[in-house]
């Protein structure tokens, strides 16, 4: 199972991370509308399934972690995406995603209701941007993380400069799935 990690993080093309204790998970679940999802209560490589998808949480020193699947499920969910900054009015949310076919990478901060800050490269190849997006104040960590050569580096640097442990133990990561149609 080592191939699911990378540096020892989770390998996920997007990730939401919300500052909040342990005891509002389930209520950022069903806020966020996941309840839907059935918890896996079996080893990790039994998900592994054509017919399902998943999204994986876990926890790391205040932060809670959902990390989407490699067909970028809850990426492609436009409806999940509108939750998030209504849910930010009750706790800080960071999320960074990956492309997995060039080198587009975004991250977005979001505090109470609102986006603080937006840095989105898509599009990326041969060093050619087609689409760049730099909006709010840049934060402390960015010049550093940002001079890291590859995107999954840049947007987990950020995050870990934000105060978020990015180092998993597959063991703590929770499975939530559901098959398709």
């Amino acid at each position: 199972m080592l191939h699911l990690l990378r540096n020892g993080t989770f390998i996920a093309p997007f990730y939401v991370f919300i500052k909040s204790s342990e005891a509002a998970t389930e209520d950022i679940i069903r806020v966020l509308q996941l309840s839907e999802w059935d918890l896996h209560e079996g080893p990790m490589e039994q998900t592994f399934q054509r017919d399902y998808r998943h999204f994986y949480l876990t926890r790391t020193e205040g932060w809670l972690h959902i990390m989407d699947d490699g067909y970028f499920t809850l990426w492609h969910d436009q409806a999940f995406r509108r939750r998030i900054p209504a849910l930010s009015r009750y706790f800080p949310i960071f999320t960074c995603w990956v492309s997995d076919s060039d080198q587009s990478f975004g991250f977005q901060l979001f505090s109470k209701g609102n986006i603080v800050r937006e840095y989105i490269v898509e599009n990326a190849d041969a060093n050619r941007i087609v689409t760049f997006r730099n909006h709010g104040k840049p934060l402390k960590i960015e010049k550093e993380a940002l001079q890291q050569k590859d995107p999954e580096d840049k947007v987990l640097s950020v995050a870990s400069g934000l105060g978020i442990n990015v180092q998993h133990n597959l063991s703590d990561i929770s499975v939530y799935w559901k098959k398709l149609g």
